[in-house]
């Protein structure tokens, strides 16, 4: 037989594999991910405004969207999802005038709930707990003492973030499943830390984090899909 129709039927009876594990609930237990995010920071982040510490001065810059990496682990029991994630993302920012880079770090606990567990195509709907989001913002700090000390500051966000959103798994294989979703984050930054000497200083006046963001990540089953 054609080598060429092999494959075909090969990949046609994986791809039909994993549509038979999705319908019958198959895709159960520990799985590993690995994403592509794009993030977003809105809001209080505007360009035109400073941070300022008995020792320091940090500048508050206009902030880009950006993409970047992440990865994380869950655990699914039917519908119910429970995952721990990272993700972090490369952003461009302004202020007067001037360009610079900031890395945004976001740490999320999620609960998601799929619909249409029958199909290989199962919608879903997401909330989540964000304990851990910092935008590391260089060359945004420096010291009144001495102008030309200028290094990078961390805008800490508050330990209340919270986000939702929903989309949409695909099942295509026993053990593989691409998801594809947007979440709507809602929370403040309120600190700061950077600087020679690591200050630390609290925001008065919480800056505004909120942004929305998407996801698409790859989620591999590691152990072997539940039997009928």
């Amino acid at each position: 037989m054609n080598k060429g129709v092999i494959l075909i039927i090969a990949i046609l009876s994986g791809l039909f594999h994993g549509q038979t594990s999705a319908q019958n609930g198959l895709f159960q237990g520990v799985y590993i991910s690995a994403h592509l995010p794009y993030q977003n920071t809105q809001g209080g982040l505007n360009g035109n405004s400073v941070l300022v510490t008995p020792s320091e001065v940090f500048l508050v810059p206009q902030v880009d969207g950006g993409a970047g990496f992440g990865f994380g682990i869950g655990v699914r029991y039917e519908g119910n999802v429970f995952e721990f994630t990272y993700d972090r993302t490369a952003h461009l920012v302004t202020f007067a005038g001037a360009e610079g880079k900031a890395l945004l770090r976001v740490y999320s606990l999620d609960y998601l709930y799929f619909f249409n567990r029958n199909s290989p195509v199962q919608p879903y709907i997401q909330f989540g707990w964000l304990p851990g989001m910092s935008l590391k913002v260089f060359d945004a700090s420096a010291s009144i003492a001495n102008s030309e000390d200028v290094r990078d500051a961390r805008i800490v966000g508050s330990i209340g973030t919270i986000h939702a959103g929903l989309g949409t798994g695909f099942f295509i294989l026993p053990r593989l499943e691409i998801r594809g979703g947007v979440t709507y984050r809602m929370g403040k930054y309120t600190g700061v830390v950077g600087g020679k000497d690591i200050v630390a200083a609290h925001i008065e006046e919480p800056i505004r984090g909120n942004g929305l963001n998407a996801r698409v990540s790859l989620n591999v089953l590691l152990s072997k899909p539940k039997s009928n």
